[in-house]
């Protein structure tokens, strides 16, 4: 299949999107999606590329065929996959586009703001939430925590995204790093990391 023909293409656009450092510009950002989305608006999976990537890149057969066909962990049939380009890549709003040096500076804080945006405003699906909580046999650190980078990759045969994260433990400053994959059942799987303290595995089920 050509995965790039088979994805639909849109743009939508941020009017006066304000930068964490400064300045504001209508913003547009450009996104590719697969599927379609369930009359419950909870099938949609937003897939985010690197600092040097892409939407176009998880559209290539060597990634595509092993996420998005038939029986696949993303399987289009079942999942509404999003794909957006971030400010200052592919077909999104970039310094290039002809404003260079006048274009305001931006950062990951502004990148994962503008696609939370996107996916909230132009209506693709229901926000959803990650709720953890304490196990009898166990604890678990509490914390509130976003993530800003995310790369696709595989863990034991499966399709897995990697990310890293930044946010607060129990009211500190803290960062670390992580990984989830969908399981049976629809469940998510994964860990996650605090740099220089804990880490923990989790499962997470649909409420």
């Amino acid at each position: 299949m050509d995965w790039l023909k088979e994805a639909r293409t849109a743009t939508y656009v941020l009017p006066g999107f304000k930068f964490a450092e400064g300045g504001a510009l209508d913003v547009r950002l450009h996104y590719r999606t697969l599927g379609v989305l369930a009359p419950d608006r909870r099938n949609g999976v937003l897939m985010l590329h690197g600092t040097t990537g892409a939407s176009r890149q998880f559209l290539q057969p060597s990634t595509a065929d092993f996420l998005f066909a038939e029986g696949q962990p993303l399987d289009v049939s079942k999942y509404f996959i999003i794909m957006p380009d971030a400010i200052g890549h592919g077909g999104s709003s970039k310094p290039s586009d002809g404003l260079e040096t006048a274009f305001p500076r931006y950062c990951y804080a502004d990148i994962v703001e503008a696609q939370h945006r996107l996916v909230r405003e132009a209506d693709l699906v229901e926000e959803a939430h990650l709720t953890f909580e304490r196990k009898s046999d166990g604890e678990l650190p509490s914390a509130r925590s976003r993530a800003f980078s995310t790369s696709a990759t595989a863990r034991d045969g499966s399709a897995c995204a990697e990310f890293s994260w930044e946010g607060h433990d129990e009211n500190d400053p803290a960062c670390g790093r992580g990984w989830v994959m969908i399981a049976t059942a629809g469940r998510l799987v994964g860990h996650f990391y605090i740099h220089n303290g804990d880490d923990s595995g989790f499962v997470c089920e649909r409420g």
